[in-house]
């Protein structure tokens, strides 16, 4: 089973979370039925931010029409640094000979914005949703 990590950007109120996590459901087969809800702090501070493995398949739904503050991750276990591969290209071309000091980063999500320019969110774990036992 092939499977696509997802981070969709919410604001920090109960709605628009559970209206974001309804249309997962309704659209996509949510690995462990689990949806990770990280705080960010900083720039961060009034948004959270929805991670979810999602099985893919064929005719899978385009997440982004559904989910528009929605976007593909890969993370790194053992710093919990979770980064689109543009961001990852970019951290590459910085450090020494390519290798990223990931403790740098940890529980951090990288994205990038502009060229060449990186945003790096610190988070920490907010809630974790069992989307099937949840009334949310």
């Amino acid at each position: 089973m092939q499977r696509v990590l997802l981070g969709t950007f919410v604001k920090e109120d109960k709605l628009y979370i559970t209206e974001a996590i309804q249309k997962i459901k309704d659209n996509f087969t949510i690995v462990n039925d689990t949806v990770f809800v990280l705080k960010g702090t900083g720039d961060l501070d009034q948004q959270l931010i929805l991670t979810y493995n999602i099985q893919k398949f064929k005719d899978m739904p385009k997440y982004r029409s559904l989910l528009p503050c929605t976007i593909q991750l890969h993370r790194k276990k053992a710093t919990n640094t979770l980064f689109t591969l543009n961001a990852l290209n970019i951290l590459e071309g910085q450090g020494d000979d390519g290798n990223i000091d990931w403790e740098k980063y940890k529980n951090c999500v990288i994205t990038t914005h502009g060229i060449g320019q990186l945003n790096i969110f610190k988070t920490r774990i907010d809630t974790i949703i069992n989307t099937q036992h949840s009334t949310l």
